[in-house]
């Protein structure tokens, strides 16, 4: 019975550092990525894609909308889908576009979301959630800031830490690949407002391969310095139950 006492208590202390964890950040960023024109330079956006490993190795079963279903030239309203994770609603500035250019291309497919100079839109979930990442294109090089902003009741704005260099075409941003993702179980949230601000009016920014989760969805990598605290409460169950076996020899 102390055994399991034990064991349920080291349960519980999991359960409550993961109910009260922080919010996790992920984020990278590729520059060079396309030419002007679209074309892929061979550069590729291989931080960019670690900061999406990172982001998906703390979620389980997530759904990813690519674009790939929509009709090229629809805009807003559009409806996504996300398999395994739900369905949202994205309203505003933007149309499903596979026509390379500006610095801009899709990062998986043929498909991405491109919006207009100075466009902003929403994302309305069906459902919260509490796991949110996407790629961004082309983002940053006429100056301009790319603001997201997760709203359930409170809100929680979030300047998306890429690089902001102007200069258009002229620009080392120019054709740049970020991957942003965001995790706070404690937080939920029902909508996701993309914002372009700053002095970069003029600027449009791509968008593709959008990952959602849930609150059940999110399966957090161990802390490293939970590592010890983990092992610790381990080796004392065992030493627990040797302790058990040896006094009835």
């Amino acid at each position: 019975m102390k055994l399991l006492a034990h064991i349920g208590l080291i349960a519980s202390l999991g359960l409550a550092s993961h109910a009260m964890a922080s919010p996790l950040t992920f984020f990278g960023q590729d520059r060079g990525v396309f030419t002007q024109d679209g074309a892929p330079t061979g550069a590729g956006f291989a931080n960019s894609m670690a900061a999406r490993a990172d982001f998906l190795s703390n979620l389980t079963g997530v759904g990813t909308e690519s674009f790939e279903s929509a009709t090229v030239g629809t805009a807003a309203p559009l409806a996504l889908t996300f398999p395994g994770a739900g369905t949202a609603t994205l309203n505003g500035g933007g149309v499903v576009t596979n026509v390379p250019g500006t610095g801009q291309n899709a990062t998986t497919g043929s498909n991405w979301w491109r919006t207009g100079a100075g466009n902003n839109f929403v994302i309305t979930f069906d459902s919260p959630i509490a796991a949110f990442g996407f790629y961004g294109i082309d983002v940053g090089d006429v100056g301009a800031q790319l603001t997201l902003t997760l709203s359930s009741g409170s809100s929680i704005a979030i300047d998306i830490p890429h690089t902001v260099e102007a200069g258009g075409p002229g620009s080392g941003q120019n054709g740049s690949v970020i991957f942003f993702g965001y995790i706070d179980e404690a937080n939920p949230w029902t909508s996701a407002t993309f914002s372009n601000l700053g002095g970069g009016g003029a600027d449009d920014f791509g968008f593709d391969d959008m990952t959602i989760g849930s609150i059940e969805q999110v399966n957090r990598t161990p802390e490293p310095g939970s590592l010890p605290l983990i092992a610790a409460a381990a080796l004392a169950g065992f030493g627990l139950k040797r302790r058990r076996g040896q006094a009835g020899n």
